[in-house]
């Protein structure tokens, strides 16, 4: 039971069940149709970019199918090798194509590096990043360069107010174990998951098995790790048709849709 599946090989595993899982197969309709409805000539000049490691290209190219069945229309695409220390020809060649609708997938640390190098060059186009980038360095690292930043998730945020109660108590844990430590989106992922076992294990009782806790987290269909995120269908193992966009206002993330979480269908993926 985890946190999050971010392989193919875990997402695919009959003996791995997580809180908040990545499928390759489909995508929330909510978050490119947010765009298409907001900036519409955006969105068909648009570029993906992602971190050429792990599990990267996969994603990329199942976001890319995902999207682009909701409007979208991607005119340059590219991984970046995680050893690059020059990002000043991607936004070249993203300017020769005319974008205006930068997508990147990948650590928040390089998200900063190729939004620096944009600003560097005077290009200044929508940016949308992976939910990762809901971190506390995101911000502190990227500062004022970050402003304006789109991203999404279907946690909530750590600046929410009122805070729910299980937010609370994660960072009151956290501070316990981990003195000094911020609290993160994985780490209230994380949370949840703790949360989750417990909650079975206690169910369960004296007839607690592996084989056991396996068979009763495949009935688990809406667990919202007591308000901490959208309701996830552990079971089920799909993506959350659930979200909310978020940007970064005045060096804070903000939600730029209506609402805790826009809900919608799911898009299908497969190539």
């Amino acid at each position: 039971l985890r946190a999050g599946t971010s392989s193919v090989a875990r997402q695919s595993a009959a003996d791995v069940y997580a809180v908040h899982y990545a499928n390759l197969d489909h995508i929330p309709a909510v978050v490119p149709n947010y765009f298409v409805q907001n900036d519409p000539a955006a969105v068909t000049s648009a570029a993906y970019l992602y971190l050429d490691t792990g599990n990267g290209q996969a994603e990329a190219a199942s976001e890319i199918r995902g999207w682009s069945a909701e409007g979208f229309k991607f005119v340059y695409t590219s991984g970046i090798a995680v050893t690059a220390l020059n990002y000043a020809p991607f936004v070249s060649k993203m300017q020769a194509a005319g974008v205006r609708y930068v997508q990147f997938d990948g650590a928040y640390q390089y998200a900063i590096k190729l939004i620096q190098a944009m600003h560097a060059h005077n290009f200044t186009p929508i940016v949308v990043i992976d939910p990762v980038a809901d971190d506390p360095g995101f911000i502190a690292t990227g500062g004022a360069d970050v402003d304006g930043t789109f991203s999404f998730t279907d946690a909530s945020l750590l600046t929410d107010t009122p805070t729910p109660a299980d937010m609370a108590l994660y960072e009151h844990w956290l501070q316990i174990v981990a003195p000094g430590a911020t609290p993160t989106s994985l780490g209230l992922y994380a949370w949840s998951a703790a949360t989750l076992f417990t909650d079975q294990a206690l169910a369960l009782g004296g007839t607690l098995t592996r084989a056991g806790l396996l068979s009763s987290l495949g009935a688990v269909h809406a667990w919202t790790g007591n308000g901490l995120h959208t309701a996830q269908d552990v079971g089920g193992k799909t993506v959350a048709p659930c979200q909310a966009i978020i940007q970064v206002n005045h060096g804070a993330w903000t939600r730029a849709s209506t609402g805790q979480y826009v809900c919608g269908p799911l898009v299908p993926t497969s190539s």
